[in-house]
């Protein structure tokens, strides 16, 4: 699996009830912070809270321009199993 599906996979299963925020890390160097997004088949749409230098509040990102995603909420570890994470035995 590529990395442009992992994140497609992450951000579409991400865990109910958890909030839809971070800050998205894109391969140009970017770092975005989001407070909400939508999902489509090649396309990850994010909300900004506060809008960029130009007034942009939305961004459509291409998933393989993604290079990480950073969690600004305290959630709890389980949570994150709905992604496929376990803990190490």
């Amino acid at each position: 699996m590529d990395d442009a599906q992992s994140f497609k996979g992450l951000f579409g299963k991400w865990p109910q009830g958890t909030p839809r925020r971070g800050v998205l890390v894109t391969h140009f160097g970017e770092q975005i912070p989001f407070s909400d997004f939508f999902t489509s088949d090649e396309l990850l749409l994010i909300e900004r809270q506060n809008p960029d230098s130009l007034g942009a509040r939305q961004l459509i990102v291409p998933y393989s321009q993604i290079a990480s995603l950073k969690i600004t909420e305290v959630v709890p570890m389980k949570k994150w199993r709905t992604l496929g994470f376990v803990e190490p035995s």
